[in-house]
């Protein structure tokens, strides 16, 4: 099996890129910005952010990796996220607010050189606003 993947990813890799896209990110939520890179076959994107608390704050960074499924000027993302918060977490919070792997699926459209889209996160429930240049 990790022999398929590895054959599969380096495919995916070697392959011509028809249409790529630079994009940053906006997440409402945690008030995080990041940047991404996308092409017609899959996506990464970083981003840094941190949720305001009574107590406090949490400090929050994502790695995001996923495929996209595209059709003429419209797009659609599935992806897994990786994510780390800071030491000084408060405890009140439950595991799945903290847990460090997620799911995001996201969909978008572009016009001429702008692409907009939008992924939500699905376990928890934030979401995530991309403004990109298609190149």
């Amino acid at each position: 099996m990790k022999k398929l993947l590895l054959i599969l990813t380096v495919c995916w890799l070697v392959s011509p890129l028809k249409s790529q896209t630079i994009f940053t990110s906006f997440q409402p939520d945690d008030r995080g910005i990041g940047i991404g890179y996308r092409t017609n076959k899959g996506y990464i994107s970083v981003s840094h952010g941190e949720y305001k608390l009574n107590k406090g704050y949490i400090e929050h960074s994502k790695i995001a990796l996923g495929g996209v499924l595209k059709a003429e000027q419209s797009f659609v993302t599935i992806g897994v996220c990786l994510h780390s918060y800071n030491k000084q977490s408060p405890q009140e919070f439950q595991r799945i607010v903290t847990f460090p792997l997620s799911l995001e699926l996201g969909a978008g459209s572009s016009l001429d050189r702008l692409s907009i889209g939008f992924k939500f996160d699905i376990i928890k429930n934030t979401s995530c606003i991309d403004i990109g240049i298609k190149f």
